[in-house]
């Protein structure tokens, strides 16, 4: 299982010992930008909502930050399987 972490920052950590599966930790990428809003100007939200739909503008946008699957499905009120 692959799974980024902000906690562990420049390096990797692999936990291998578990019977069950093998997980690989690594730095998530855009951690210092966790609090800004969006970079994008208001007209190009609108470009992407007339390209992508809403709801897929939206998540693009979301996608700026990191955040889980779970996170970005209840914010969407859409199923974890359908952001993945």
């Amino acid at each position: 299982m692959l799974l980024p972490s902000v906690l562990i920052w420049p390096g990797t950590t692999v936990k291998g010992y578990s019977s069950s599966q093998t997980t690989l930790r690594y730095p998530a990428r855009g951690t210092a930008a966790v609090w800004e809003q969006s970079l994008l100007p208001a007209a190009d939200h609108q470009a992407l909502r007339d390209l992508l739909g809403a709801r897929r503008a939206r998540l693009l946008a979301m996608l700026r930050c990191p955040a889980s699957t779970t996170a970005l499905a209840r914010s969407l009120d859409v199923s974890p399987s359908a952001i993945s």
